[in-house]
């Protein structure tokens, strides 16, 4: 049955939400391994430090739903590894997790192996972002990034970040296609009306 234009452009951005999904879950692969570190740590921790963690922790991700992300790499991925180990940990202790405890751990991080590794290949069959390159300037840097698809040739492109109030955040304000740029300096960020030139390394306000 043929789809009309009208529901083909309503599709199209849950199409895009359900694989910016499967990129963050891909992302954190590594989070399978909570219930085996809960298990290891449960018989250790207590429960004041537990939730002491746990409240760290949480407030530290939650710049997670904001435009803002730590300049640190994995932070986000550790920060969430962290809550939920101790998290689950803190579960363990229950009296009626005292005889299944092990199995429940185990089977889960199977489950988690499972799942999560499939969320991981496709994130990879989807593509991946490099960053070639990387200027800092005062309170921005510029990244010279390639976004690699399935197939075909990556699309180049030049990305504005601006540092928060905090120097440890960052969050992206614009990208721009390379364009013809092997001739010239500038690339024009339009949207900020910026001008950087790649040469030099600076970046200028543009009235």
């Amino acid at each position: 049955m043929k789809r009309s234009i009208y529901e083909i452009f309503l599709i199209f951005p849950c199409a895009m939400d359900t694989i910016d999904v499967i990129k963050g879950f891909g992302d954190a692969f590594i989070l399978f391994l909570f219930p085996l570190i809960g298990l290891a740590i449960e018989s250790r921790l207590p429960r004041r430090t537990g939730y002491w963690i746990m409240g760290i922790s949480f407030i530290l991700v939650i710049p997670i739903f904001t435009p803002w992300h730590y300049i640190f790499p994995y932070a986000y991925r550790t920060l969430l590894l962290i809550l939920f180990s101790t998290a689950f940990a803190m579960t363990l202790q229950s009296p009626s997790r005292k005889k299944s405890k092990t199995a429940f751990s185990v089977g889960l991080t199977i489950v988690l192996f499972l799942g999560l590794g499939f969320m991981q290949l496709v994130n990879l069959l989807i593509g991946r972002k490099t960053v070639e390159k990387t200027w800092r300037i005062k309170n921005y840097n510029v990244e010279y990034a390639a976004d690699q698809g399935f197939t075909g040739q990556p699309v180049m492109r030049y990305e504005l970040n601006q540092y928060g109030f905090l120097p440890i955040f960052v969050r992206n304000v614009e990208s721009v296609t390379e364009n013809d740029t092997m001739t010239s300096c500038t690339i024009h960020f339009p949207v900020n009306k910026m001008l950087f030139n790649k040469c030099n390394g600076s970046l200028e306000r543009i009235p």
